[in-house]
């Protein structure tokens, strides 16, 4: 599952999440200014804005149409997978 990192009134955070329910991508929001530690975390990953996403792909900060679009292609292709 995808993880998100947010502050509130964050244009680029809600656009994100937007993003991750449009297209059925599951996700947990943390919210940096409650989570415990959460702050930390993000700046021991190197991320110096907000939100930031951490998937099996990686991780980034910001709103990313790139990265947004490579993980949603990848839900894709785990979606069709027939065992």
């Amino acid at each position: 599952m995808v993880q998100i990192y947010t502050l509130p009134a964050c244009a680029q955070c809600d656009a994100t999440k937007r993003y991750f329910k449009r297209y059925s991508i599951e996700f947990e929001e943390i919210k940096l200014q409650e989570a415990s530690g959460a702050l930390e975390k993000v700046q021991a990953m190197g991320h110096t804005a907000a939100p930031v996403v951490v998937s099996q792909g990686g991780t980034w900060s910001g709103f990313r149409r790139d990265m947004l679009e490579s993980l949603k292609e990848s839900y894709e292709q785990t979606d069709s997978v027939v065992i």
